[in-house]
C-alpha cells in the first residue's frame, strides 16, 4: 500500500537516482518502478500525479518525448493488462509480470523512434533486474503471523 508520506520520497528517490545515472552515462531509467507505483495508486484512484510527474521527470533527463511514457503507461495499465490477463492467465497483481510486460512495451517504443543499438538491450536487461529488485525492497508484503501451538511432529 503506497501511503502519502512514501510517495514525494520516492518521487526524490527516483530524480537523484536519474541525475546520478546521466552523470556517470549508464542510464538507470527506473521507469519500470515508475509503472508499478502508477499501477498501485491507479488501482486505488488516487494520487495519480504523483507517478505522472515522475515519469515526466525521466522523460525530461532522457530526452523521451514529453508525455509519452505517461500515454505507454495509460495504455498499458487500462487496455493491455485486461486483454492479457483475460486470455492468457496473467496475474495483474503480479510485479514481476507487469514490469516485464511495461518493458515490452517501452523496447518497442525505443526501436521505433530511437537508434537502437545492441548496447540498449544489456541497459534494458540491467534496469529491469533493477526495477523488480526495487520494487521488492519498496513493496514487501507483510507477512500474518502464525501462531504455532507447540506441536513440532513430522
Amino acid at each position: 500500500m503506497i501511503n502519502n508520506l512514501k510517495l514525494p520520497f520516492l518521487l526524490i528517490f527516483i530524480y537523484i537516482i536519474n541525475v546520478i545515472s546521466l552523470n556517470i552515462s549508464y542510464p538507470i531509467y527506473l521507469i519500470g518502478f515508475v509503472f508499478y507505483i502508477w499501477t498501485k495508486t491507479a488501482k486505488n484512484k488516487y494520487f495519480i500525479l504523483w507517478p505522472i510527474s515522475m515519469l515526466v521527470v525521466i522523460e525530461i533527463n532522457f530526452g523521451f518525448y514529453i508525455f509519452s511514457t505517461v500515454i505507454i503507461s495509460y495504455l498499458i495499465y487500462h487496455y493491455v493488462v485486461p486483454f492479457v490477463s483475460r486470455y492468457l492467465n496473467f496475474n495483474k497483481e503480479s510485479k514481476i509480470s507487469l514490469v516485464l510486460l511495461f518493458y515490452l512495451f517501452f523496447m518497442f517504443y525505443l526501436i521505433y523512434f530511437y537508434n537502437i543499438k545492441t548496447e540498449l538491450f544489456f541497459n534494458i536487461m540491467f534496469n529491469i533486474v533493477f526495477d523488480i529488485v526495487l520494487i521488492f525492497i519498496f513493496f514487501r508484503e507483510k507477512r500474518k503471523k502464525q501462531n504455532f501451538k507447540g506441536d513440532f511432529s513430522l
